[in-house]
């Protein structure tokens, strides 16, 4: 692929359950042109059942099936190129009603678009929902993009990060039983989980950003007598990165925290200990508005902050804010990923470029 040639980042959006409201929020993003200023974008999926909802609301949109990303700069303005991905056939399925092979579809979308962005023959991946019980239903292992994702490219050291305009907050756990949160907190996690967060925020152009790290336990233990994962894991990490010129302060009692962060925010991002004590408050102030992205991977993938939304699908109630925000997003980092600042990696690796513009 000659991407000398168009300066635009090209971007590949999964189609996501077909039942769900993510073609509706694509299709959405699409009319409003306003994303061509920036990018080019693709669409991977299946295109019969990406057609259902274009057919279902009427909307005044072509799809064409496209053999390579790069075959998108050969379609009229209002065509969407898709990459389709395979002969499974789709039964008849309403709006609203997954199935089974839908999500088969789903996953296979996923594994297409990853490969793409191996080859690079796109720039980044921005993901419309799935439902993880659905895609189980063909695929047992399956609990989450994020996961997933990460396995297809064997990266180990990789974090869900929340971003919205008011808040950013990083997860040393994503999915998992609560029970079992504790042996995950682990020096070696906690720091590799501010390494990953520190280079992802010079990436966007800060030049020493400031992360806090919260605790585990309530009162983030005070001082022992509630666990012991602050003393033996959570206080060795920061301290040692510290070490390192990283400005990083904790662990804070979550409790408290997000109160003072919102009247006070001083921080950059928010590294919180496990999944719902850093979506319960990214939730309460951004849902809707925010997105998902999984830092520490080779390749670029946002993601929307909401579900499959069956419920609604269909009734022309969705909104594409937080798909939209996570194509910007995904640009934004496309266009960062060459070159003069160095920044540390994970478990101390040698280090890599990446450009700082603000």
């Amino acid at each position: 692929m000659k991407r000398n040639s168009h300066k635009k980042p090209l971007i590949g959006i999964t189609m996501g359950d077909g039942a769900g409201i993510g073609p509706e929020v694509i299709c959405k993003t699409f009319m409003r042109q306003t994303f061509r200023r920036f990018s080019n974008i693709i669409i991977i999926g299946k295109k019969s059942v990406f057609d259902k909802t274009i057919k279902h609301y009427n909307f005044k949109i072509n799809t064409e099936i496209i053999n390579a990303p790069e075959d998108v700069y050969l379609l009229k303005e209002n065509t969407i190129g898709i990459i389709d991905v395979g002969d499974i056939k789709v039964p008849h399925f309403n709006l609203g009603q997954p199935t089974k092979e839908l999500g088969e579809v789903a996953l296979l979308s996923i594994d297409k678009a990853v490969d793409l962005a191996k080859e690079k023959k796109i720039d980044a991946i921005v993901t419309a929902p799935v439902n993880k019980e659905v895609i189980s239903l063909g695929y047992k292992k399956f609990t989450g993009h994020t996961e997933y994702i990460a396995g297809k490219l064997k990266a180990t050291n990789f974090n869900m990060m929340m971003v919205s305009s008011k808040i950013k907050i990083v997860l040393v756990t994503t999915h998992m039983a609560l029970k079992d949160v504790s042996k995950h907190i682990t020096k070696e996690k906690i720091m590799n989980t501010i390494l990953n967060t520190n280079n992802i925020l010079l990436r966007l152009g800060y030049k020493r950003p400031k992360i806090a790290v919260l605790g585990l336990n309530p009162h983030a233990s005070d001082n022992g007598l509630f666990g012991q994962e602050e003393e033996k894991s959570i206080i060795p990490a920061i301290e040692e990165i510290q070490r390192k010129g990283i400005k990083v302060d904790g662990p804070f009692s979550s409790d408290s925290f997000f109160y003072k962060y919102f009247k006070y925010p001083v921080y950059e991002s928010i590294i919180a200990m496990y999944h719902d004590q850093g979506l319960i408050p990214f939730k309460i102030f951004s849902f809707g508005i925010g997105i998902n992205v999984t830092i520490g991977l080779p390749i670029i993938r946002t993601s929307v902050d909401h579900g499959t939304a069956y419920d609604i699908a269909g009734k022309g109630k969705a909104f594409d804010k937080s798909l939209f925000e996570a194509l910007k997003f995904a640009v934004n980092l496309a266009r960062n990923t060459e070159n003069n600042l160095k920044v540390e990696q994970p478990n101390d690796s040698s280090s890599v470029s990446i450009n700082a513009n603000r």
